[in-house]
């Protein structure tokens, strides 16, 4: 019985724990006036040696899935802030240059992204707002 209910309380673990690292969708848009991610950023800061990167994330927080990897330089949309004003949502293209992400206009209502661009979480602290 004790490892039945050991087995089971893995077995919870393993599920809440991949739930919780699902992530969060980039949501776009929501106001008739404004563009659907409202300023343009781009990645500073980051140490230029070694492997310095910004990590894209699944969801506001270092404990989800790394999406992919951003250098100094690279512009992004910026959509929207979590709820502890630590992460960003944004929107970016991986090196193509003529993409249109979808966002530099007003989208009503607010949706989840689902254009050509990638997107993800990442830390604000690497973001400079640049318009917007």
């Amino acid at each position: 019985m004790r490892r039945i209910l050991l087995a089971f309380a893995l077995l919870s673990y393993s599920v809440i724990s991949i739930a919780d690292n699902v992530g969060s969708p980039i949501m776009v848009g929501g106001d008739d006036d404004l563009d659907a991610c409202a300023s343009l950023g781009v990645v500073s800061g980051l140490a230029a040696d070694g492997d310095g990167f910004l990590a894209v994330r699944s969801g506001a927080n270092a404990d989800y899935k790394l999406l992919d990897k951003l250098h100094n330089g690279q512009e992004v949309f910026v959509c929207n802030t979590s709820s502890d004003s630590k992460w960003f949502s944004i929107i970016y293209t991986k090196g193509q240059k003529d993409i249109d992400c979808g966002v530099a206009s007003p989208i009503s209502p607010a949706q989840p992204y689902q254009g050509k661009c990638s997107s993800g979480w990442v830390s604000k602290r690497w973001i400079k707002i640049i318009a917007g």
